[in-house]
């Protein structure tokens, strides 16, 4: 281990672009449709129903994950009050602690002048980035596996310590947020070490007294709620774990080779590099290397054997390639800025030829952002070239870093201007104009975000929905299986207000219906009314 002494100039300027990166613009676009604002609203109805035992979505029970998640954002929302930049502190806090921990460990390992390499690799890698500033359950796994692994990895020559306890509550944390799926991460890597390392080494995690606590703390919502619900047990076990591990039941099939362009487009700019990175971490075989590389491996082989694929799955991961990219030599080092800035080259050139081409219309509010981006990293590429012979090793690999975090800033920056596309913000804001107090009633779709910026139930129709826990007269009068059924039980109101998928317009409306298009919705009022036509207020 070795450590510089005093007072050191790149940590604090890595720090604070750490900070900017992961903090900048949180609250300044609309929650994002579906995932985010799914969970984003399941937290916002626990924290107003004071319910914090049962999650619901468009207040119907939803348990498709545990709520530790919720717990984080519905307390953010009520001790800061409701608003995006609220719910998703908690992610971006995450985030950081993962970076700190990032950090701590390189510094521990190699130095700080290392310790500021990986953490410039995972602030600026494009899907860490990304997830950091969305309500999501990933970037609590990620930060509860990178904790389990460093205890564990720091127990091993430190009995005497509290790592052991580190650990265990680590594993609670992340079983809390995601299920079982951070222990089957974890244990494999820890498993798979011990016997590469021919047994001759001791975890020092103390099981006898580390398990009783995970138990303690993992297992009692679990045992409430499938006491509480006849049949939830059974629903945890088969349809939420093991068929979405075995089976394309979720809807979310892929090829064996999912992941690849995935790590390639996450890992952004630093992927064209890897390759290099790995062939040097197997070169080396020392114990760290080692067992990054099984922190690496382990999940995305279990990932790409899984039923159920989505990209964030592999966010833990990106922990372990940061840390493997920062463990160069002086000599790779330079070749992983050069690779690097070849990407970004690639990438501006892609990106000019598309702005002249034509931004598709949700993006076309942020043209001209994406023109500053292309301009910025093109100066940033031709100066690199400039100074080439000029730069060292450790200012070279920095740079497409910096570079890539300024256009990281300018994409935080514009993301509030195309949420009108991938957003219920503008939507809402519409109907809470033209309908205040109205029925708003979803045909075929659910915008997720949607309750939460109107502040209340909405009616869902031809929209499938998991009641088996539910009495039936909790959502009888806001779940119907088609149009007729709804008309059939409702008076008609001239303030009610329908909200379809421009797509399916022409499948669910009545043409004499007046209409008004917002982004990839329309409002349709299905009575006649006294008010002026909505389609003469039309907006894009």
């Amino acid at each position: 281990m070795r450590r510089g002494p005093g007072f050191h100039l790149p940590t604090l300027a890595v720090a604070a672009l750490s900070l900017l990166l992961l903090l900048f613009g949180l609250g300044s676009y609309g929650l994002l449709e579906d995932n985010e604002a799914r969970f984003f609203e399941i937290s916002w109805e626990m924290a107003q129903s004071g319910d914090w035992l049962t999650p619901r979505l468009n207040f119907i029970d939803h348990f498709h994950k545990p709520p530790g998640t919720f717990w984080l954002v519905g307390g953010s929302l009520k001790l800061l009050g409701t608003s995006e930049w609220a719910g998703r502190l908690p992610v971006a806090l995450a985030a950081l602690w993962t970076v700190g921990l990032t950090w701590y460990w390189a510094a521990q390992e190699g130095g700080r002048g290392q310790a500021c390499r990986a953490v410039l690799v995972l602030v600026t890698s494009l899907e860490f980035w990304f997830l950091s500033r969305l309500v999501l359950t990933d970037m609590f796994l990620t930060a509860a596996v990178t904790s389990a692994l460093y205890c564990a990895w720091r127990s091993r020559n430190h009995p005497e310590g509290k790592f052991w306890l580190g650990f265990w509550l680590s594993l609670a944390a992340g079983f809390m947020v995601k299920g079982p799926i951070g222990l089957v991460i974890v244990l494999p890597v820890l498993a798979l070490f011990h016997l590469s390392m021919q047994g001759k080494l001791s975890w020092n995690l103390r099981p006898r007294l580390g398990l009783p606590l995970f138990l303690a703390l993992a297992l009692p919502w679990y045992v409430i709620v499938c006491l509480q619900h006849e049949g939830l047990l059974d629903y945890f076990l088969r349809f939420q774990t093991t068929q979405r591990m075995l089976t394309t039941v979720h809807g979310r099939p892929g090829a064996w080779w999912f992941y690849l362009p995935v790590l390639a487009a996450g890992f952004f700019p630093w992927s064209t590099g890897l390759p290099l990175t790995l062939a040097a971490a197997w070169k080396r075989r020392n114990e760290l290397d080692r067992f990054l590389l099984l922190w690496l491996i382990v999940p995305v082989l279990f990932f790409s054997c899984a039923g159920s694929k989505l990209p964030t799955y592999l966010l833990p991961i990106f922990p372990a390639l940061a840390l493997l990219t920062a463990r160069q030599e002086p000599r790779r080092l330079r070749a992983l800025g050069t690779t690097a800035l070849f990407t970004l080259a690639l990438f501006t050139l892609a990106l000019s030829v598309y702005l002249v081409i034509g931004v598709a219309p949700e993006l076309q509010p942020a043209y001209h952002h994406l023109s500053a981006l292309a301009a910025l990293l093109g100066m940033s590429c031709l100066a690199a070239l400039a100074f080439r012979s000029r730069t060292g090793a450790l200012v070279w690999f920095a740079w497409p870093a910096c570079s890539w975090a300024a256009g990281l800033l300018l994409l935080a920056s514009s993301l509030g201007l195309c949420d009108g596309a991938y957003s219920a913000r503008r939507l809402a804001q519409t109907i809470q104009r033209e309908c205040p107090v109205g029925e708003i009633v979803e045909v075929a779709d659910h915008l997720h975000g949607l309750p939460y910026y109107l502040g209340r139930r909405l009616v869902q129709v031809s929209y499938p929905r998991e009641t088996w826990f539910q009495n039936p007269e909790d959502y009888q009068d806001f779940l119907y299986p088609d149009l007729s059924a709804y008309f059939a039980s409702r008076r008609a109101d001239p303030s009610t207000l329908i909200v379809v998928r421009r797509s399916d317009y022409g499948t669910y409306a009545n043409p004499a219906w007046t209409h008004q298009e917002i982004g990839h919705w329309i409002l349709l009022r299905p009575w006649p009314q006294a008010t002026p036509d909505l389609s003469r207020a039309a907006s894009p």
